[in-house]
C-alpha cells in the first residue's frame, strides 16, 4: 500500500514540475493546454503505431480465408477411409524393445 502512495506521490510531483516548467516557458506548449508539444508528439507517433498494428490481424485473417474450403460430401469420403496394413501409432508400453517397432539402436553391437 505504501508503494502505491509513493508512487501517486512521485507521478504527481513529475506532474507539477512538468506543468510550473510550461506556465515558465521552459517547455513548449504552442497552443496552451498544458500538454507539452513533445509529449503530443509522442502521443501521435504511438498512436499511428497502434493503428498500424491494428491492420496485421486483418491481413492475416485475409491469408487465411484463401485456403480451399471442403465440402461436407469430401469431409466424408475422407473419414471414412479405412487403413489397410500395420496399425498406425505408438507401439504397447511393456515389451522388451526388441519386438515390432523396434530400431537398430536396440539391438547389441
Amino acid at each position: 500500500m505504501t508503494d502505491l502512495l509513493v508512487l501517486l506521490a512521485f507521478i504527481g510531483v513529475v506532474v507539477g514540475v512538468v506543468a510550473f516548467l510550461t506556465k515558465k516557458g521552459k517547455i513548449k506548449d504552442s497552443d496552451g493546454d498544458l500538454i507539452p508539444d513533445v509529449v503530443e508528439k509522442a502521443a501521435e507517433a504511438v498512436k499511428d503505431t497502434v493503428e498500424d498494428a491494428a491492420d496485421i490481424p486483418a491481413k492475416v485473417v485475409k491469408k487465411a480465408t484463401r485456403r480451399k474450403k471442403t465440402t461436407t460430401a469430401e469431409k466424408k469420403t475422407t473419414t471414412t477411409k479405412k487403413t489397410t496394413g500395420a496399425k498406425r501409432g505408438r507401439p504397447k508400453k511393456g515389451g522388451s524393445g526388441r519386438g515390432k517397432g523396434s530400431t537398430e539402436l536396440d539391438t547389441k553391437i
